[in-house]
């Protein structure tokens, strides 16, 4: 990606903060426990974020600014959004 800002072309990143997988790689049940997830999302298979809880606040903020400040993004789309916000 730097590469090509370099080119003055610019990147935005397709963040998703509203879920994340179920696999054995992923974050479920992470310690054992549920650490950070909430709920399964209803139409995706996948578990939803715990968002009422600091820890997993401060790791997507943490996560978003490795992206940006990592890969100098010059913008970011967040993906599935109103499921945070709805369901």
């Amino acid at each position: 990606m730097i590469g090509v800002t370099r080119l003055g072309i610019g990147v935005i990143l397709d963040w998703v903060p509203s879920g994340f997988c179920r696999d054995e790689q992923g974050l479920v049940h992470f310690n054992g426990q549920k650490l950070y997830e909430k709920e399964e999302h209803p139409n995706w298979g996948t578990f939803k974020f715990d968002l009422s809880r600091g820890q997993v606040r401060s790791f997507l903020v943490s996560n978003l600014l490795y992206w940006v400040d990592e890969y100098h993004a010059d913008g970011i789309r967040m993906d599935g959004v109103t499921s945070m916000l709805y369901l």
